[in-house]
């Protein structure tokens, strides 16, 4: 993770470096943003930008990886990408994005990638990607990881928690047209007499990171999966983990995919926030079953969305090597 970001050791990328680590895969990690940074006497990093290329010809040189995966990568040139495959020719580069489509330039930075990387892994199946599709590079989609050396919270099994509704958000919902913001603001309403555990500055309250962050997700009973963006198919921000590999109740907008993992006798699933408030109080009405349907869920994304096998399916849908499992999510063209 660099010389910051130990309050995101939670996140996406260091679960999949875990995740290849223990599927037998030696991991070395550059981060492009503070190594520009670090390189500069004025820590700037759009002044050290321009040392990125040259370190990176040297890591490859001096590593000859079999795989360089891009995390977003937005700082590392096109053409160094091209030069790396030039100078090692049997060297296989995918990208991952994580963002959901509706994001800004998200899909521009995506099709960027097209003709630069072997393969595209996306958490998002919708069938728009298909076009961006070529014989030269794949798209596919991917679930966010779960790992058992950082989601080590089974709510299901605490008898002092702290919240009975948990939600952390970020900066975003600052906007007033985020959904997000309009929907805490309901359920303060509406179940103000419940343990509200929000949040971020849709609620006017800082934003949770690191150690604080995982201990207030284990501490709480039903986590809130919102997202500020719902027109993708089994698109979700890795919340949704945290929530479901920390042992909450975790509640999932019904008809974006997630009916293909979780049952209701596993998650709360509601159509609107009306849905929403009835599922929230009948799961509160009888202890044991919320905590039996938290276990439920707990267990079941444990196994499939554990970083190990994430990693593998992404190792052998690059190097199109035969599917080791049968993967519960779409691993074929989108």
């Amino acid at each position: 993770m660099g010389f910051s970001n130990a309050h995101k050791h939670y996140m996406i990328w260091p679960k999949l470096m875990q995740g290849l680590i223990r599927c037998g895969h030696a991991v070395y990690v550059f981060n492009e943003r503070d190594y520009a940074r670090a390189t500069t006497i004025f820590r700037s990093r759009s002044f050290g930008a321009r040392n990125i290329p040259k370190k990176l010809l040297q890591l490859a040189a001096d590593l000859v990886p079999d795989l360089i995966i891009l995390a977003h990568a937005e700082m590392i040139p096109d053409e160094t990408i091209i030069e790396i495959r030039r100078q090692h020719p049997a060297v296989r580069i995918i990208y991952l994005n994580v963002d959901s489509l509706a994001q800004g330039e998200n899909i521009r930075k995506i099709a960027r990638k097209v003709g630069i990387a072997d393969g595209i892994f996306i958490t998002t199946a919708d069938p728009y990607l298909r076009q961006l599709e070529t014989n030269k590079t794949f798209i596919r989609f991917f679930p966010n990881p779960v790992d058992p050396s950082v989601d080590v919270g089974r709510s299901f099994d605490h008898t002092d928690h702290q919240f009975d509704i948990f939600f952390a958000g970020g900066r975003d919902t600052d906007n007033a047209e985020d959904p997000r913001r309009r929907h805490l603001q309901v359920l303060q309403r509406n179940l103000g007499d419940l343990r509200l555990g929000f949040f971020g500055s849709a609620v006017k309250r800082p934003f949770v990171w690191g150690a604080e962050h995982l201990s207030l997700i284990g501490a709480s009973k039903i986590g809130l999966s919102f997202d500020r963006n719902n027109d993708y198919s089994l698109y979700s921000s890795d919340r949704m983990v945290h929530y479901l590999g920390n042992g909450l109740l975790t509640c999932l907008l019904r008809g974006r995919g997630f009916e293909r993992w979780f049952d209701e006798d596993e998650v709360i699933y509601f159509s609107d926030m009306s849905d929403l408030e009835v599922g929230i109080r009948a799961a509160l009405k009888d202890d044991k079953t919320w905590r039996d349907r938290a276990r439920r869920a707990w267990t079941k994304a444990h196994r499939l969305f554990s970083s190990d096998r994430i990693g593998r399916y992404m190792v052998e849908t690059t190097f199109g090597m035969p599917l080791s499992e049968s993967y519960e999510w779409p691993t074929g063209s989108l």
